[in-house]
Order: C-alpha cells, then structure tokens, then sequence
C-alpha cells in the first residue's frame, strides 16, 4: 500500500505533468521546487530526492532543459549538503538524467563540475568517481567537445582508455595537417603521469588501430633491447607515435631502478623526441618529470601537483599544433 509521501509525489508529478502536456513549463517547474524546498526545510531530504528526480526526468521528455538543468544542481545540491554516498543508486540517478543531456547546452560543464566535486568530497579520491567520469566524457565527445571530454576519460574506467584513444584520433583527424603523434602523446603521457600504465597501453593501441584503418603508413618492427624484442607498429611519418610506443615498453618493462638498462632506454627516448613537442616541449616535460619518478626512480624537483596540472593547463582548447598553457 502506498505511503502518503508516495501518494504526495504521485500527486505533484500528476500536476506537473498537466502542466507540461498544457505548456506551462515554468509554473509547473515553479510549483515542484516550492514543494521541493519545503521538503528540505522539513528535512524530508529522500522525498526531495525523488520529487527532484523524477521532475527532471518529466521535464526532459519535452527538451525542457533549461530548467532540468535547475532540478538537477539542486539534487545535487542536496547530495553535497547531506553527504549521500556515491554509490548505485545516487550514480544511477545521475546517469539517467544526464544520458538524454544535449552535450553542448550551456549548463552541461556547471553540472558535470558540481558532480565531480561531490564524488571527490565522498570517494577522497583526487579524480572522483570514474564511471560517472566515464559517462560525462561519453557524453561531451558525442558535442565534440575533446578538450573537456579528455579530462573525464582520464579519470574514468578501462572502457574510457579506449575511448580516449578513438577520440585522440578523431581529434586529430579533425584538424588541418595534424601531428597524430601530439594527440595520442597527450593520452599516453598523462595516462603514465597518472601512474596507468595499462589504460595508457590501451589508449594507444585504440589509437593505433584507428590510424592504420584510415590507410596511414605502419610497418612491423622489432628492436633489440633491454634484454629482450620491442615490437612497434613504426610509424615512419609520426616519430612521436613511436615515442609513445617505446614509452609503454620500457614502463612494463622497468623495475624502479634509476641504473637500469630501462631507464637508460627512457633517458635517451626522452632525449631524442623532446624537441619534437616544439612549442609543447615545456608542458610535456612535466609530465617527462613525474613518469621518470614514478616508473625509474629519478626524483625530480615538483614544480606543481600533477592533478593540478591535468585539471588546468593541459585542458585547455587546443588548435592542431599547440596545446596552450
């Protein structure tokens, strides 16, 4: 049998719902936060929860986006304020009010920050939650939006390592006379910066099989090294696309000692592809500076915290030669 909260929520959406099917958006919007709010002054906060819910999800069957918009940062919100946990079902609420989301209205980035900053606060972890993460970059890439969407990848699932790499290519794919190796570096860099080295492994053979479908050259190599065969899908007109590769072969293969055969090879890689970031070498060359302390055991002096760094400069827009800081 239904409770009166039930019966009370049925009510309101039914008034809600008549508005919408007569066209007044606003006035119901209006009336659902009015009771909403005095929910959460009479500290009924799981009723405002579902109240907000569901509202959004009618709201969003006539594209009202403007105020889902408005329904969910107050969710939200109330998720922050009373510390809901991030788990299944307050995720899952997020996901399906966001998975219809238009990927380029103008309140998709204050809501996507508004839920990380809650997962972060709930999990400690410095990314937040990385499905929801996952999710969000699904979403700003279905816009175009790389640049953004790059971010939530990096902190989000295996599944968005894959997805990162596609989308790198896409990128660069997009751009007049692009350096590939530039975008899938920016994947596979940050990824190891991050201490990931098999989501940056994934990223790149994404990547990989994306350039050779589209008939760029790749031939079969083997190089002699560290005790053993490196093979590379070689690249002959992108070297940092074999930066990358040789990269990944020498973080499995390093054991964290700053004399080894390992860190000698990473020494010279670093050395010999540097120069080829050009204007970029300086923000690749942080990220140089944390894999070689994390991977190789060579300490470097921090100028700054990496995930300030992936959080910040190495975001911003980019056209198809520079990342700017």
């Amino acid at each position: 049998m239904a409770s009166e909260a039930d019966k009370r929520t049925t009510r309101i959406l039914n008034n809600l719902i008549q508005n919408i099917s007569d066209g007044k958006y606003y006035e119901g919007h209006q009336a659902l936060r009015t009771v909403v709010n005095r929910y959460v002054k009479q500290k009924k906060f799981k009723d405002a929860i579902v109240l907000l819910y569901n509202g959004a999800k009618e709201l969003s069957k006539s594209a009202q986006w403007g105020s889902v918009s408005d329904l969910i940062l107050y969710l939200v919100k109330i998720y922050k304020e009373q510390e809901i946990e991030v788990n299944t079902e307050s995720k899952e609420r997020i996901h399906e009010l966001m998975i219809e989301f238009p990927p380029n209205d103008k309140n998709i980035k204050n809501i996507i920050d508004n839920v990380i900053n809650w997962t972060i606060d709930k999990t400690k972890l410095p990314g937040g939650d990385a499905q929801l993460h996952h999710l969000f970059g699904t979403i700003l890439v279905q816009g175009e939006n790389y640049h953004e969407a790059e971010r939530h990848f990096l902190f989000g699932t295996v599944e968005s390592s894959f997805a990162l790499g596609q989308m790198l290519y896409n990128w660069a794919d997009s751009c007049d006379e692009a350096d590939y190796g530039l975008f899938v570096s920016r994947g596979v860099l940050q990824y190891l910066a991050l201490g990931n080295a098999e989501y940056a492994n994934n990223c790149l053979k994404s990547f990989l099989q994306f350039y050779k479908a589209s008939g760029h050259d790749v031939e079969k190599k083997s190089l002699e090294s560290l005790g053993g065969s490196i093979s590379l899908e070689y690249a002959p007109d992108c070297p940092l696309i074999n930066c990358c590769q040789l990269l990944v072969a020498v973080v499995q293969k390093s054991n964290g000692d700053p004399n080894s055969s390992a860190t000698r090879v990473f020494s010279i890689c670093r050395r010999r592809y540097s120069p080829l970031f050009g204007q970029n070498e300086q923000i690749f060359s942080r990220l140089f500076d944390d894999i070689a302390e994390l991977y190789f055991g060579i300490m470097m002096q921090k100028q700054s915290n990496i995930f300030a760094d992936l959080m910040g400069s190495l975001f911003a827009p980019t056209d198809n030669k520079t990342i700017e800081n």
